[in-house]
């Protein structure tokens, strides 16, 4: 049981190294976070299995694989409500204000913004903290209220 947990908080530190960083090798990243979904799914940890999955869209997004990014974003964003995740409903909500920003949409690029701050508590890391305000700032811009 101790080597199934130590297991899982390495396979959640991993994610957690890409979801607080910006990485400019998608492919790379996108490997391993398929890898890390495989880990988990062995280790039968279902939140850490929609967190690789995010990390996944997140890549398949920033590589132009917008149709199948938003397809995943929606699906992991219904999941982690519904499992009341929030760190993930908020790193979810993110990702789709970014896609709705991509698509010229500011007030629904705005309102997934708001949201993906409102879901932050404190588990938030720092980078969460500052990123996603920094991106409901760049929401409030786009949608004409700064």
């Amino acid at each position: 049981m101790e080597q199934a947990v130590s297991e899982a908080e390495r396979v959640s530190a991993a994610l957690r190294e890409i979801e607080d960083q910006y990485d400019w090798d998608t492919a790379e990243t996108l490997a391993r976070a398929v890898a890390l979904e495989d880990e988990a799914r062995q280790l039968g940890d279902e939140l850490l299995i929609t967190r690789a999955r995010l990390c996944q869209a997140n890549m398949r997004m920033r590589s132009g694989e917008l149709a199948e990014a938003a397809g995943q974003v929606w699906e992991i964003r219904e999941w982690a409500e519904t499992h009341e995740a929030r760190q993930l409903s908020a790193r979810a909500h993110l990702m789709w204000a970014y896609l709705h920003r991509l698509l010229g949409d500011g007030e629904q690029c705005l309102e997934h913004a708001v949201l993906s701050v409102e879901f932050l508590d404190h588990t938030a890391t720092p980078h969460m903290r500052i990123w996603h305000r920094a991106k409901l700032a760049d929401a409030l811009t786009m949608a004409g209220s700064m």
